[in-house]
């Protein structure tokens, strides 16, 4: 999928034809620092639902081509962990949230922050921002 096939809507979120969507890195190495396997959550990949620094930063640096879309509304998230296919929870990236000010986010602490990144739902941001868009809206 190219970058170029992902439209950036009047409010800040994802498109693709006529849906909106996550994005996310399918491919992952679970390598942490020292280089060894980690099965942990912060080791994952996060999944974006808005034009954020962290994307603007992927396209920038020619990296985006990393990235897939989905359209699933549960949480789950088609991954590929040392070339095992797994279905895996994903988080949601912190600076979507920010600049979606997703409930008052931007306003929150940081322990706040933390507590809106583990209770953010995918469905109540669809719910929110709904799931289908015209073909020419942006």
């Amino acid at each position: 999928m190219s970058s170029d096939a992902i439209r950036v809507l009047s409010d800040g979120t994802l498109a693709y034809r006529d849906r909106r969507v996550g994005l996310y890195i399918r491919e992952t190495s679970f390598r942490g620092g020292d280089g060894r396997w980690e099965p942990e959550e912060r080791s994952l990949p996060r999944f974006n639902v808005a034009r954020c620094r962290t994307l603007e930063a992927m396209w920038l640096s020619g990296r985006a081509h990393r990235y897939v879309v989905s359209t699933r509304e549960d949480g789950l998230f088609d991954l590929k962990i040392q070339g095992s296919a797994s279905f895996r929870a994903l988080r949601v990236c912190k600076n979507c949230l920010e600049t979606l000010d997703w409930q008052g986010f931007q306003s929150a602490d940081p322990a706040e922050r933390e507590a809106g990144v583990r209770a953010f739902v995918l469905r109540d941001f669809f719910d929110r921002y709904g799931r289908q868009v015209s073909p020419g809206s942006g």
